[in-house]
């Protein structure tokens, strides 16, 4: 008999119920459950499960026909129902109750203990039955359970729990029943293990502690002999049901319902958690748990907090647990969930079933408030809610409309405060002591993304902190109840102080991050750059400097030129920071210019010739450059630009004057002064500024020259290396690509002006001269990746730095640069190009870390008032060290905004980005935006980086870039891409309704974009980065999301006529792109439209389709899908309709499909055959017979 109880326990886990019905076994099985390997086992055994039905009939026989009488549910588990129909494979909602006996249970008293219990709270064998959106309890024979015992081979523990945790996930179905699972395993010669798991639907956790107290007393009455009834049978809950239905009509339920309205009016929906995953889980499904235990003296110090302020343990927590999220998120407003017990004030203490209710505690952080300030409101901030928590949290959502996709985001945080539950050891009747132990580690998974739980027992603490995997991870998890802990010891000490003055940080991990940042290393400081090529110079006179368009100069002719060139500008009055124009396109004098006015003591500025005038105007009047260097062809165009008085020199037509100034001074025994020092300015790099004016960033030779060194030290370039220098030389990043190679003995080729943006070229170009080193805008790396034929064998180093590295291109650049390393660099203007490094071979995740600090550069993540952030926690990012720019030119306010004092190195500066970054668990550091490029649309914080990104690893799309577009009040998401050359040629296979659902795969709603517009390139500014200024600019015809569409095709009609009845909406108002939840859709709304569908369309969808197609046009496209697929079409019963003299479906009944499926595991059978038999007399027209039939039919 013991393997039909397995049999029979193995199919509720399925869902599969058996049951007797006279002397028919009749089989209840939802939709997929069945197949032919159970069906033959179910006819093999079925004499043996129809004697064991037989036996347990009365056993399960309901006692009270009135305690069973079906009744609704209550709005919290209509609320819970919703959410598991939403994902039916969860196993959030179920509640383990898990204990081990190593003295062992007497199997056949504990297995009736069960059914006692069952017997006392009705609840317990109820199923869920949804009647057109109208959800019940329904009590029946197959809804009772027995205890199943299981003989297990698993010695080991961790095996065993990994055992017991998959029981625990096995799905419960709601409509069907049961929705409990006694179950009893035993490991011969260990122990037994009773795991009792039961849904959330029917239980809460002060339920649990009712029935295992319950269980145990039937069980040891029965141990000892005595006679057990079940005593009166409870009906709580059905009475909690009604008492909440009349309190919800109530005028308190409608001050109820008004206090949460007050209270998160203007709330977010949910909290932007940082990333606390580094690299992809291997299974992202499930929950984890981390666990720390508060020491003794701790635990004390807490208690002490909570006497001397004359609040409890929990509020300390709660307030402490708040202000981590806020100093974690930098969010001013946060929801928490709490849950409370919702027994009405204690009329139903002693019964059983769902009456936990969650509470939403909005904290509001202003970040000055000290400790006991902000303890006190958290106090209040939960006493409020308790008095207000008999109002369903299911009905604060609907009533605030947050229903729909997001309707789950408040549930992202929770905490909990409870005593642990435990066993004593209860004393028998015959002396001897049963003993049974929790299995702490069974335990219900947490609804939420991150939950705490704060366990107390005898005085002393535990910190239970559970996780969605996928979305966290055990190290992160770990490392945040670490700061928690920190937090609570810098409360204990001192709570009189401001909320962001405690550290986060321990002593620990303040060790690990001051390890990051120890970069300290020798380099030549005291030596300016042309210095540095003069002594290469001397090493390699014959070796090839710079290499343009077909000639080239050697070290020693291009230090010849330079020189004499410095001589000439010393003459002109040049001298040490003082500010020299170059108004030059690329070419040999450019790199004479540059290197020559640094060997006269000057600093370059960068004049592009392809800015616009007025840009040129402003740069000229704000250096005041004495001198302008430029070329011959650009110097009539220049002369429109300059102000009067300053000495223009054209490198090429004026060489001859400069070559003979330098022959005369030199026969006058007259050489280049060297007048620059290690802190004087080598160039002057202008860059945008927020007030619509470019800002010069001021740089020295000490802070180049630290990068060039690293760089030289770090990648080793030599001799045979060819730098391919293309960079336009208005930007920082040229400055490496000029003169690192210099330094070093390389050649550097000078691509033609504008050749940077011609991929043919640039291809033609590397391979011709075998280049080996080159440097790429992310952007302009993404385009010749696509669009470059062939490859480039010769590269050996592929530099990125700009803007931000997509992973795509660093894991598919060798299919063009087979033999090439990719370093990912990081570096403002402002600290001297590059900053942090990363090699590119090993990625830890689906993004590309900037790296980590070079030598002599500190990296410091701070939060808004200069706190330490802790590692993996976001922050600005701050450039400390020997590569800080002196700051900005004629900008003092400016640079003392932005150049700060470092508290770490009394005495130095740091730089304020403005970047988002994090700290990796490696010691590199993650970039995650601009702090002030975030945009916020209908209240959510958006990276529109994360949206470009997602939309990047479409196969079809080459590029794209997503804006916020209008005013704040109506802004909206607009999406601009380019198609891969594939797709380019099919353009309408790439629509907007194809990339929404791309994106609907990985981010939430609030993150789609409202439109997207097709390009044929993206606009780029001068550096070759994104203009989004122009991107916003443009004038084109964009559809809004929100223009009126009507239905198109049959099935839309019939939608759009069901949505009108179900949303009081005008006739005609409902259109393809309308949203059933931004229309006044909610939960319980879309279960009811389920039912509509199921009548309309004869098809079963399940709940997530709705919420998955929010607009009309996606949701009748997934119904047409569907019914084509057959994928959730109900069985149909086709009837012949004569006078129509056509065939139509109709969907059959819930009866029906139980005969259809019966007859399907017994085909061929005649026990559903009605039989019936007449006499005739007289003639008998045998074709009137049948056509009477007929017409009956």
């Amino acid at each position: 008999m013991q393997s039909v109880f397995t049999f029979l326990a193995s199919l509720a886990a399925k869902g599969i119920k058996l049951s007797l019905d006279g002397d028919r076994l009749d089989c209840f099985a939802p939709q997929g459950a069945m197949n032919a390997e159970i069906r033959n086992s179910i006819v093999e055994l079925r004499p043996h499960i129809i004697a064991m039905l037989r036996e347990h009939r009365l056993a399960h026989a309901s006692s009270s026909a009135e305690l069973v009488r079906p009744f609704p549910l209550s709005a919290g588990e209509s609320g819970l129902y919703v959410l598991q129909r939403l994902d039916p494979s969860s196993s959030v909602y179920h509640v383990p109750l898990c204990f081990r006996s190593e003295s062992g249970f007497q199997v056949q008293h504990l297995a009736r203990a069960w059914e006692l219990v069952q017997a006392k709270f009705p609840i317990l064998q109820a199923r869920i039955v949804d009647r057109d959106g109208s959800l019940s309890h329904f009590f029946d024979d197959t809804c009772k359970t027995s205890l199943t015992e299981e003989q297990v081979d698993i010695e080991g523990e961790a095996e065993m729990l990994a055992f017991l945790r998959a029981r625990v996930r096995q799905p419960f179905d709601l409509a069907c029943g049961p929705l409990a699972r006694p179950q009893l395993f035993v490991r011969p010669g260990q122990d037994m293990v009773l795991l009792i798991t039961i849904h959330h639907i029917v239980i809460d956790g002060i339920s649990s502690v009712i029935l295992l107290k319950q269980l145990l007393t039937f069980y040891l009455a029965l141990c000892a002999g005595q006679d057990v009834e079940a005593g009166q049978v409870s009906d709580g809950y059905r009475q909690f049901v009604a008492w909440e239905e009349d309190l919800l009509a109530s005028p308190q339920g409608a001050a109820l319902a008004q206090f949460w309205q007050n209270q998160l009016l203007g709330a977010p929906p949910g909290v932007e958690l940082p990333p606390l995953i580094e690299t992809a889980a291997a299974d992202d499904s499930g929950n984890g748990c981390v666990l720390q235990h508060l020491a003794p003296n701790d635990s004390q110090r807490i208690l002490a907090v909570s006497r001397t302020h004359g609040v409890p343990p929990s509020a300390i927590f709660l307030a402490a647990f708040q202000l981590l999220l806020h100093r974690y998120t930098n969010q001013e407003d946060i929801v928490i969930t709490m849950p409370v017990m919702g027994r009405a004030g204690g009329r139903f203490s002693n019964d059983i079933g769902y009456f936990v209710n969650m509470v939403p505690l909005r904290s509001q952080y202003r970040g000055d408030d000290d400790f006991s300030t902000w303890l006190q409101g958290t106090q209040r901030l939960m006493m409020d809610a308790l008095y207000n928590s008999p109002y369903p949290f299911p009905l604060i959502i609907k009533d605030l409309k947050l229903a729909g996709v997001n309707a789950n985001s408040i549930f992202r945080l929770s905490y909990a405060y409870q005593n642990v539950f435990k066993l004593q050891d209860v004393s028998m009747s015959d002396g001897r002591q049963f003993g049974v132990e929790l299995v702490s580690e069974i335990s219900q998974e947490s609804a939420a993304d991150l939950a705490l739980e704060v366990f107390e027992e005898q005085g002393t603490f535990s910190l239970h902190l559970k996780y969605a995997e996928g979305v966290f991870n055990a190290s992160m998890a770990e490392r945040m109840l670490g700061h928690l802990r920190t937090l609570l010891a810098g409360v204990s000490e001192d709570s009189a102080r401001a909320g962001h003055q405690y550290s986060l940080v321990g002593e620990l991990e303040k060790g690990r991050i001051d390890a990051f940042n120890a970069t300290d290393a020798q380099f030549p400081g005291d030596t300016c750059m042309h210095e540095l090529f003069s002594a290469q110079t001397a090493a390699t006179p014959q070796g090839r400097a710079v290499v343009f368009e077909g000639a080239a100069l050697s070290y020693q002719q291009l230090h010849d030129r330079c020189s004499d060139l410095a001589l000439f500008l010393q003459w002109k009055g040049v001298g040490a920071d003082d500010l020299v124009g170059l108004y030059m396109e690329r070419s040999l004098e450019l790199m004479v210019g540059l290197m020559g006015t640094l060997m006269a003591g000057g600093a370059y500025v960068p004049l592009d010739p392809e800015y616009p005038s007025e840009r040129l105007v402003y740069m000229l009047q704000d250096t005041q450059a004495k001198v302008v260097l430029t070329q011959a062809r650009l110097m009539q165009s220049l002369r429109q630009l300059v102000m009067p008085g300053t000495i223009l020199i054209a490198v090429d037509g004026d060489w001859e004057a400069i070559a003979a100034h330098a022959q005369a001074a030199r026969r006058d025994r007259i050489d280049v002064r060297p007048l620059a020092r290690p802190d004087s300015l080598a160039y002057v790099i202008y860059t945008s500024g927020s007030t619509g004016r470019p800002k010069g960033v001021m740089v020295e030779h000490r802070a180049i020259m630290n990068r060039i060194f690293w760089g030289q030290k770090q990648y080793q370039l030599d001799e045979h290396d060819i730098y391919l220098q293309k960079t336009p030389y208005s930007f920082d990043v040229s400055v490496p690509e000029f003169f690192g190679p210099l330094m070093s003995g390389a050649c550097v080729l000078l691509a033609r002006p504008g050749g940077h943006m011609d991929v043919e070229y640039l291809q033609h170009l590397i391979n011709s001269a075998g280049v080996t080193t080159l440097h790429y805008v992310p952007s302009m790396l993404r385009t010749f990746l696509e669009n470059a034929q062939g490859s480039c064998a010769s590269v050996r180093r592929i530099f990125c730095s700009g803007e931000a590295l997509d992973w795509r291109s660093a894991t598919h650049y060798r299919e063009r640069f087979p033999n090439a390393a990719m370093f990912n660099l990081y570096g403002p203007t402002e600290a001297a190009v590059e900053v942090t490094a990363y090699h590119c071979s090993h990625l830890p995740g689906q993004f590309v870390p900037i790296g980590a600090p070079i030598s002599n550069i500190q990296i410091h993540i701070l939060d808004a008032q200069q706190n330490v952030q802790p590692i993996g926690v976001p922050g600005e990012l701050v450039i400390a060290g020997q590569g800080l720019a002196r700051g900005y030119l004629n900008r003092p306010d400016l640079t003392e905004e932005k150049f700060v004092a470092n508290p770490f190195r009394p005495g130095e500066r740091m730089y304020r980005t403005g970047d988002l970054a994090r700290w990796l668990d490696d010691g590199n550091v993650q970039y995650l935006g601009r702090i002030d490029t975030q945009v916020k649309v209908r209240g959510f914080r958006i990276e529109l980086g994360e949206i470009e990104t997602r939309l990047n690893e479409h196969p079809g799309i080459e590029d794209s870039v997503v804006i916020a577009s209008g005013s704040d009040s109506d802004k909206r998401l607009v999406a601009f891409y380019v198609l891969t050359q594939g797709t380019a040629d099919a353009p309408d296979a790439m629509d907007a309704d194809t990339l929404r659902a791309h994106l609907q795969a990985t981010l939430p709603a609030y993150m789609l974009p409202a439109a997207f517009v097709c390009l044929p390139r993206i606009p780029l500014t001068p550096s070759g980065k994104a203009d989004r200024g122009a991107l916003g600019r443009m004038e084109i015809g964009i559809q809004s999301a929100h223009v009126h569409l009507p239905p198109r095709t049959d099935g839309e009609r019939r939608l759009a006529a069901i949505w009108e009845v179900m949303l009081g909406l005008e006739e005609g108002r409902a259109g393809v792109h309308d949203n059933f939840f931004d229309l006044g859709g909610h939960s319980l709304l879309a279960m009811q439209l389920l039912s509509r569908l199921r009548k309309e369309f004869a098809i079963e969808l399940p709940l997530k389709v709705v919420f998955e197609n929010h607009t009309l046009g996606e949701l009748a496209s997934g119904i047409e899908q569907a019914l084509e697929q057959d994928a959730y079409a109900r069985p149909v019963a086709t009837i012949a309709v004569a006078e129509r003299g056509q065939m139509t479906q109709l969907p059959l009944s819930y009866v029906q499909e139980r005969l259809w499926f019966l007859d399907q595991l017994e085909p061929g059978g005649a026990s559903y055959n009605c039989p019936g038999a007449v006499t005739l007399q007289g003639q008998f027209d045998i074709d009137l017979l049948e056509a009477a039939f007929r017409q009956v039919i």
